[in-house]
Order: structure tokens, then sequence, then C-alpha cells
């Protein structure tokens, strides 16, 4: 038997996210001054997706962009979640 560690031992106390394995952490973004400006972006792209899937159903495949529209809802809908947890998150660290 060695002494090296294996693979399911706890890690070191100089981890780089500076949390113990037990506590959440919390996304660096969320806590950063622009954090609208990245849920916006974040929107935009979805909106993008959207708008591209419906102009696509139209235009070409009812199907294809059927597909292409609901992955972009479904990335709104991801976004705005997101823009809560992160309002949450901000409210609770006093920001």
């Amino acid at each position: 038997m060695t002494d090296e560690p294996d693979d399911l031992t706890e890690p070191d106390d100089d981890d780089s996210t500076g949390a113990s394995p037990r506590e959440p952490t919390v996304p660096r973004a969320a806590l950063a001054p622009n954090w609208r400006t990245v849920l916006a972006v974040d929107a935009g792209m979805g909106l993008v997706l959207l708008l591209a899937g419906i102009v696509l159903a139209v235009v070409w495949s009812p199907v294809g962009g059927g597909f292409m529209g609901s992955l972009g809802l479904v990335y709104l809908v991801l976004v705005a979640r997101r823009a809560r947890t992160w309002a949450a998150l901000r409210r609770d660290a006093g920001l």
C-alpha cells in the first residue's frame, strides 16, 4: 500500500475556490457589478435564437424552425431563472 492519496479523498485546504466541499459556491458573475449586462447578453442570444427559429419556420422548414425556436425559448426561460437566482444571491450577500 502506498501513501499516495486516491481520487476519493477530500480536496486540500488550498482549494482554488476557497469553499469547503459542503458549502455551495456562488458564481463570480452573480456578484459582479455588471451582472445585469451579463444576463442581458444571455437573453439577447436566446431572443436571436427564438427569432431565427420563427423566420426559419416561415421561410424554409416548420420542423427545423420550430425546433430552433423552442431551443431559444428554453434558453430564455433558463436565463430568467438564473436572473432570479442571482438576484437572491446578491440580496443575501448584501449587494
